[in-house]
């Protein structure tokens, strides 16, 4: 951090915490107990800190009143929410037209119940909440308000709070909310390996780190090679925190070679995308480039509309994977969506436990969607799960929301695949781990972390090498064992001393 910023136990009135306040109470407390106030935030290194300022006049807009010396925060995703109290008891409730309510569930769906008698204004205060992320994503900005007739001070003062590092760039000075996170002559030393045989393209976007195509020749040829086949599954998985770029991973199973233990084919990488944004168009820019390599070569006779693309989310990866493939088939993880439906209705639906088992075991059990075999079956199923909705109209929508999911996504690509078991994205978060540790599990810079990934792609291919001579724990697949098919795959990579 800039050593001419003060650090934040320097200043009288502001606070070291690096986690966020544990509930309103504690909040409430400090509110009581702040003696220092400063007149606006204070120039310093704000990581992990808190403080309290005098507040701003609310006839300006909340970005001004908030206002701070800290450049990069993203207005888009500017959050500001108001939540009110009971005053003895801390008690969250709800105002609707006609008054103060509490929520209640009944039978697992949500209903408001009007306060009898009504509470008086001094027995209710307002909880005002401002969030703001930065452009570094490993920083945040959040900004408390009570506004009480019993303690009328409280509304005089607001609370400030800072979570993670305040980023600087190389110039010591704090970043611009315009110029991405990312050390400058190091995203130019990425751009010079562009040619050296695994960083095959970058792409420029303004205001935005240029997101990177890597592979080596070895990767691609293999890769090309499993397309071929017939009904072959591509699992997407992204990963975070490893710096200022996510990193998104093909893999697949090798089809050529099997693990001399258990049969089983070994998991491998395929291109990798290094990205800032998890945009449509990044994932859009990747795909074209993927399917450009796969049909450029007219005489390697790959039928793309026969690969399958496997991901845990129906997001942008998987719209970009239907725009660019079309007639692709698209897996999802089924083990993601069980767990997002119980996540959903458990969590933020707050159903009770006997609706939500009664609803998953409808969609996921072995007796439920997931588990049919045909789509008579399927539409007989979904069916009684009409009629077993009855007054839960609220919730019918989000339940065939899923129920569509596990038919496009699970079932029909099953039944066309002829796979026995559901897909799950396990193998490529399972290769997301052996780049993770490869890092050891550090933020690093961009070149470090494309040498990483260089440096394990490369290993992993030589123990690729090796299983095609039936070399070390893997073998020859049985479809590849003939002498003819041996050396027209040995010729696909190039033949080193491993």
């Amino acid at each position: 951090m800039d050593g001419q910023l003060k650090k934040a136990s320097s200043i009288d009135g502001v606070e070291e915490l690096s986690c966020p306040f544990s509930d309103i109470m504690q909040i409430y407390k400090l509110f009581e107990e702040s003696t220092t106030v400063l007149q606006s935030p204070p120039t310093l290194d704000k990581s992990n800190c808190y403080f309290f300022c005098k507040k701003r006049p609310n006839s300006e807009s909340i970005t001004q009143r908030y206002l701070d010396d800290v450049e990069g925060w993203i207005s888009s995703k500017s959050k500001h929410r108001t939540s009110y109290y009971l005053e003895h008891n801390f008690k969250l409730i709800y105002k609707r037209d006609d008054g103060y309510c509490f929520q209640k569930m009944i039978d697992g769906i949500k209903s408001f119940e009007k306060i009898v008698p009504p509470p008086g204004e001094k027995d209710v205060f307002i909880f005002q909440k401002y969030t703001a992320e930065n452009v570094s994503k490993f920083f945040c900005k959040i900004v408390y308000s009570l506004i009480s007739k019993k303690n009328p001070g409280f509304s005089e003062k607001i609370l400030y709070q800072y979570i993670g590092a305040q980023p600087v760039n190389n110039n010591k000075k704090i970043i611009s909310p315009k110029r991405p996170v990312g050390n400058v002559s190091d995203i130019l030393r990425c751009l010079s390996k562009v040619g050296d045989g695994f960083v095959r393209s970058v792409l420029n976007i303004p205001d935005n780190l240029p997101p990177i195509i890597c592979y080596t020749d070895d990767q691609i040829a293999d890769f090309k090679t499993n397309c071929k086949r017939e009904n072959v599954i591509i699992g997407i998985d992204s990963t975070f925190n490893l710096g200022s770029y996510f990193l998104t991973i093909l893999t697949y199973k090798n089809q050529r070679i099997v693990r001399k233990e258990t049969g089983d084919h070994p998991i491998v990488f395929g291109p990798i995308l290094l990205h800032e944004n998890i945009t449509f168009e990044n994932y859009h820019y990747f795909f074209s480039h993927v399917a450009a390599i796969l049909e450029s070569d007219p005489d390697s006779k790959i039928d793309t509309s026969k690969i399958t693309f496997g991901c845990e989310h129906e997001n942008n990866v998987m719209r970009a994977v239907k725009s660019v493939f079309k007639n692709s088939l698209s897996l999802l993880c089924a083990k993601n969506l069980e767990e997002n439906f119980t996540n959903y209705v458990g969590k933020d639906c707050k159903l009770n436990e006997k609706i939500v088992l009664k609803y998953k075991t409808l969609l996921f059990g072995d007796g439920g969607l997931m588990g049919s075999q045909s789509k008579l079956e399927f539409d007989l199923k979904e069916h009684k799960l009409h009629a077993e909705l009855g007054n839960l109209k609220f919730f019918s929508k989000y339940i065939f929301k899923i129920a569509d999911q596990i038919y496009n996504h699970v079932c029909l690509p099953k039944w066309k695949l002829g796979i026995p078991n559901y897909w799950t994205n396990n193998n490529a978060e399972s290769m997301n781990y052996i780049v993770s540790s490869s890092v050891n599990w550090q933020i690093s810079q961009t070149e470090e972390l494309i040498d990483a990934l260089r440096e394990t792609v490369e290993r992993h291919y030589s123990n690729v090498k090796k299983g095609l001579y039936g070399q070390d724990h893997l073998i020859v697949g049985q479809l590849y064992t003939n002498t003819k098919s041996n050396r027209s795959l040995l010729s696909c990579l190039k033949v080193t001393q491993c």
